[in-house]
């Protein structure tokens, strides 16, 4: 039944924050454009979805039950790794997947509507950890999940092997080839 009354007071096209860069980057915290978006969507109902790895997002809570009660609100974060190690090498300046899963525990217990995202999905690396990350997300309160494989356009690619090759040594040619397959 709420579902049906969001829906109906729901107006325009879902608006995605996020999905090839994080909305809520470490700048966020002082210009606030995340949160004023947000406002803009509440204040309009429109509905909005939200991809991010960031704990900042929890500084937007209120808003976002706001936009749960009116509209429609979807917030997926952004967990690729079970494995810490992983997670340092690949992503060594974000925040932990521990943590992450605490952001995904806040915001079920606030009422908004969360999920995973296993992005990117590496052959070779991590594509064994999304059962467990799976498992942590739902217990943690996930609602829906997606995942992503990794691309590699144009110079990325070498910069992934650089990066691989330095940061994970014992596994960098099984990861490189299963990329490659």
């Amino acid at each position: 039944r709420d579902v049906m009354i969001n829906q109906t007071l729901s107006l325009g096209e879902v608006v995605v924050f996020s999905g090839v860069t994080d909305c809520y980057q470490p700048l966020e915290a002082s210009y606030r454009l995340t949160r004023a978006c947000l406002e803009v969507c509440l204040e309009y109902k429109n509905p909005v979805g939200i991809i991010t790895k960031a704990p900042l997002i929890e500084r937007d809570i209120d808003v976002l039950q706001e936009l749960a009660r009116v509209a429609r609100v979807r917030v997926t974060i952004s967990i690729p790794f079970a494995t810490p190690e992983y997670a340092k090498a690949l992503e060594p300046y974000v925040t932990t997947s521990a943590r992450r899963f605490r952001i995904i525990e806040r915001l079920d217990s606030a009422g908004i509507p969360v999920g995973l995202s296993v992005a990117p999905v590496i052959c070779g690396l991590n594509d064994t950890e999304m059962p467990t990350l799976l498992q942590q997300a739902k217990d943690a309160g996930a609602t829906h999940a997606f995942y992503v494989l990794l691309r590699l356009p144009g110079p990325v690619a070498q910069v992934f092997e650089e990066r691989v090759k330095e940061t994970l040594p014992l596994r960098a040619e099984r990861i490189l080839r299963r990329v490659r397959e």
